[in-house]
């Protein structure tokens, strides 16, 4: 898996969810997450059980095969997960070494343009293929060969009582300063490689908006190897004085975070799910 209980982002919240699904079944004795990356500083998600042990593999593929190919044929798994489709050539070797059933996990993006070479080979090897939305599902059977038989749409959960309006929380109002003004949010990571997601869209409209608006503020939530690129973009607008970075946030603090704002706004232009707009109109 790319991330689980060791990241931020959609991705990550979907596969706790899953393991956390799966761990609540007396059916699963153990599950091992291979992980390609080391937990983020900050992290306060605990898996449920003991059940699931993880390892973090960050670095070199050839490490992470080599290790995957230890696990498996160790353990000879009942199935293999496999988290993202850059993965898949990975979890296919394994399933030829091993005969293990192989369930590929398709959340959006990664899923939705044609794969060459071994990750199209890959797709082909997968028994079972869970989608996140009906949308993920077409784009994948469009390219990959996959039949309409062995793919199945797995949306995301939903934590109904983590969500809640509410009055804009006084501990935020002050320490943003943001008393009296007009907040416009955007709650997502802020990678290089991410740049659809249209903070920067904002940020170019924040001109002409705060002339008819002089009140208003906007804060970007998330933090990421962009966030100085678009520091500097508000930089030459001129506009510093009307956009609030907040870097990266609690889970428990997100809620509020919406609450604090008077409108949402995220001109993305692809998204696995967007689980952000469903959680900002919560």
């Amino acid at each position: 898996m790319p991330d689980a209980y060791s990241g931020f982002g959609g991705i990550a919240q979907y596969n706790r969810d899953l393991l956390d699904a799966l761990l609540s079944s007396d059916r699963i004795e153990k599950i091992v997450s291979l992980t390609r990356h080391f937990p983020d500083s900050g992290l306060s998600f605990e898996p449920p059980s003991a059940n699931l042990v993880q390892y973090f593999l960050p670095g070199k593929m050839p490490r992470y095969v080599m290790a995957a190919l230890g696990h498996a044929m160790k353990l000879r798994p009942d199935v293999i997960l496999c988290g993202h489709i850059n993965l898949l050539p990975v979890a296919a070797l394994l399933k030829k070494l091993t005969g293990t059933f192989l369930i590929l996990e398709a959340y959006g993006i990664e899923a939705w343009k044609r794969q060459r070479g071994l990750r199209s080979w890959g797709t082909q090897q997968a028994d079972l293929t869970i989608a996140i939305s009906r949308f993920t599902r077409e784009r994948l059977m469009s390219w990959s060969g996959i039949q309409p038989h062995q793919i199945r749409v797995v949306p995301n959960a939903v934590h109904l009582n983590d969500y809640s309006s509410g009055d804009k929380p006084d501990y935020l109002v002050q320490r943003y300063g943001v008393e009296g003004k007009l907040v416009l949010l955007t709650v997502g990571r802020l990678p290089g490689h991410e740049r659809y997601k249209g903070q920067d869209r904002i940020i170019a409209l924040l001109p002409k908006l705060t002339t008819r608006f002089p009140n208003l503020v906007y804060m970007i939530v998330g933090d990421g190897d962009d966030r100085a690129r678009l520091e500097a973009v508000v930089s030459t607008l001129g506009v510093e004085d009307h956009v609030i970075f907040t870097g990266r946030i609690s889970e428990e603090e997100k809620i509020d975070h919406y609450n604090l704002a008077d409108a949402y706004a995220m001109p993305s232009t692809s998204e696995g799910f967007g689980f952000v707009f469903l959680e900002a109109a919560a």
